[in-house]
């Protein structure tokens, strides 16, 4: 039984501290605990808000999971130290001036309490060397804790503001519109684009490294890493596949690299988050929209970016080459994050569905074929 309890005490506290060392450290691994506390916290309160009906208790999702990772990793490191103490409570010196209770299991709670907030009585203190010890490593490790939680909020709440601030300046820009993206990318020049394509990056790249960006979500959909991506989605689709190339030569420059950005972002998210998969590597198939629908989605992007005066690329009968594909998983992928953050979704090269309704956005019926089966 020592060697159990020692074991499953050692095995925890080796959880906790590595989760902590890879939320923090690791550009791009996420903690093990961590995760799996966002997933089920943000799984909570999504549920809450839909009974209640009310979505700004989506605000309250991701400051719910920092605070739920806090207590995860303090409560992790107290039972897996009280865990090691339990089977030598006996070997403590115990102040014979204070009452106790039996030496078993609160005891041993008691006695790593004490340590883990460094609070140090004096009443019970460790009788051998191992045993002190392990007390001197509990006090470290819970200070470690309390300095990471903060480190982790100087870290992440920065972050979770640009974001809120990239995506207003873009809907602000009108970027969920067709027609004003093609004015951005005329007016705007190659320094905007870059700027864009600089930004979805770093999106990508920091919500790797802290996962639980995905989970801050804002009570205005305008502020909303959904307005980013589809944003960026959006823009991509007039360089790619709108805008005369020889009119606008920089489309044709940044088009293809804002492309295949986006893919990598939306392969990313597919894995992390959406839906809550978690498998490194797994892919959805994304079956394509009808071609019927895909034609009138094209004869949407051409119009708007004639009428906002620029040049349309050129025409033919076929659809152009990746416009299918590309569209009719940015359609699905959209559809999937719009569900899962309760926004209204509007379909790819139509109405943006940016709104401030309560109610629960469902998945719309031009986007439930190409929408993939969840898992």
């Amino acid at each position: 039984m020592t060697v159990l309890l020692v074991g499953i005490g050692t095995a925890m506290f080796v959880l906790v501290v590595s989760d902590i060392l890879l939320t923090l450290l690791h550009p791009s691994a996420r903690g093990p605990l961590s995760y799996r506390v966002n997933r089920l916290t943000w799984l909570a309160v999504r549920r809450v808000s839909i009974l209640l009906r009310s979505r700004w208790l989506l605000t309250y999702a991701g400051p719910t999971a920092f605070g739920m990772n806090f207590f995860a990793w303090v409560l992790g490191l107290w039972v897996a130290f009280a865990l090691i103490y339990l089977p030598f409570i006996d070997s403590f010196s115990y102040d014979r001036a204070t009452p106790f209770g039996t030496h078993g299991l609160i005891e041993a709670l008691y006695v790593s309490g004490t340590a883990i907030t460094t609070v140090g009585f004096g009443d019970v203190v460790p009788a051998t060397d191992v045993l002190r010890m392990a007390i001197i490593l509990e006090s470290a490790s819970g200070f470690g804790a309390f300095t990471a939680a903060v480190t982790y909020a100087l870290s992440v709440y920065p972050l979770v503001t640009a974001i809120r601030s990239a995506a207003v300046r873009l809907a602000d820009l009108g970027m969920l519109d067709p027609g004003a993206a093609a004015r951005l990318a005329v007016e705007g020049g190659a320094t905007e684009m870059a700027a864009l394509h600089r930004g979805l990056i770093d999106n990508d790249e920091n919500t790797k490294r802290f996962p639980i960006l995905y989970y801050f979500e804002s009570g205005d959909p305008s502020e909303s890493t959904y307005t980013l991506l589809r944003s960026g989605l959006v823009m991509c689709i007039v360089l790619r596949w709108g805008v005369s190339h020889p009119a606008v030569p920089h489309a044709g420059f940044y088009g293809p690299p804002l492309e295949t950005t986006l893919r990598r972002l939306m392969d990313d998210y597919e894995t992390q988050f959406v839906g809550g998969r978690s498998r490194r590597g797994h892919r959805d198939e994304h079956p394509l929209l009808e071609s019927d629908d895909l034609a009138d989605r094209l004869a949407v992007l051409r119009s708007g970016v004639s009428d906002a005066g620029v040049e349309v690329a050129e025409e033919d009968d076929d659809l152009p080459e990746g416009f299918a594909s590309f569209v009719s998983r940015a359609e699905a992928f959209l559809d999937r994050i719009a569900y899962e953050h309760r926004n209204r979704h509007g379909p790819l090269l139509g109405r943006s569905g940016i709104s401030r309704s309560e109610d629960a956005a469902r998945p719309t019926a031009a986007t439930a074929r190409a929408a993939p089966r969840e898992r």
